[in-house]
């Protein structure tokens, strides 16, 4: 191996290990640093677009993606891996058209992946095309003929029979969903990311699965006690159970509201929920102090 192959691999490393870190704008110093030594360095380019879309700069992942497009004779897994940048940054149809491109090349576990996303899309931004229904159940049923029991693709399927007007089967297969994965330790690599775990707290709460929606939403504030939407829907849900933490939860939420330098969607959600409480709070007091004059009238 010589010096300067070994230079790239430790620069790939280090770039690696400050993405992971979070110090993009460093990490994205030293893959142009491998590009300007490599030009061709597939890694380093994957790596890039990948550094670019996790920092959300789209457009900069786009420039970076064309610059290793432009790149031939890279290999089958290279070219799978491409194709799902493609799908991933373009927008309806075209991420559609990459999604199948990849689809043709891709087997087992990440082929069930990517039917999810495209059935993702058609659930989103696709919705409103007329195949949208159909094409979204092609999908999701081709992902769980691949994996009858994977988490994602019975979670999409639960939101789809959510907005088919079909809620027990939508509870159903999103029970079976939560089994997959519930059980399962932080560390374990099949563990849904946050994203994931909160969209299933978000469906749990439209289908009255309410002890669901409260345990992963515990988990996720405890994981991250940053974010104002897991804290306002932990209020909402124990608010609805009645227990009597659902206020310290929905303080929370508002302290991270007021904090934010933009009005958030959320503000409603929380103005009403706090009003909601407030009236409960004041009901209870007056049940208190009727029972305690009926106690002292029978005296």
């Amino acid at each position: 191996m010589s010096e300067a192959r070994f230079d790239v691999e430790a620069l790939l490393q280090k770039c690696e290990e400050l993405a992971a870190r979070f110090e993009y704008d460093v990490a994205i110093k030293f893959c142009q640093r491998i590009l300007e030594q490599d030009a061709a360095n597939s890694e380093a380019h994957a790596l890039l677009v990948h550094i670019f879309v996790d920092s959300g700069r789209v457009e900069e992942a786009r420039q970076a993606l064309t610059h290793w497009l432009a790149l031939k004779d890279v290999g089958e897994e290279v070219v799978i891996q491409r194709w799902l940048f493609v799908a991933q940054l373009g927008e309806g149809r075209e991420a559609v058209k990459a999604y199948e491109h990849a689809i043709a090349l891709l087997k087992g576990r990440e082929l069930c992946s990517v039917h999810c996303a495209i059935a993702e899309l058609f659930l989103t931004d696709l919705c409103f095309e007329d195949d949208a229904e159909e094409q979204c159940e092609v999908h999701l049923q081709a992902a769980l003929a691949i994996s009858p029991e994977d988490a994602e693709a019975l979670q999409l399927l639960a939101s789809t029979r959510l907005s088919q007007s079909r809620p027990e089967e939508a509870s159903t297969l999103l029970a079976r969903s939560l089994v997959s994965w519930k059980e399962l330790a932080l560390t374990d690599e099949a563990y849904p990311t946050y994203d994931f775990r909160l969209s299933a707290a978000r469906l749990c709460l439209e289908l009255q699965m309410q002890e669901e929606a409260d345990r992963i939403l515990e988990q996720l504030v405890l994981e991250d006690d940053e974010l104002c939407e897991p804290w306002y829907l932990l209020a909402l849900v124990r608010f609805q159970l009645k227990k009597q933490d659902a206020d310290e939860a929905l303080e929370r939420a508002e302290q991270l509201l007021e904090a934010e330098e933009e009005s958030s969607e959320l503000s409603e959600a929380i103005a009403e929920l706090r009003a909601a409480i407030g009236e409960c709070s004041a009901s209870s007091t007056d049940d208190d102090e009727a029972e305690e004059d009926k106690q002292m009238t029978d005296c």
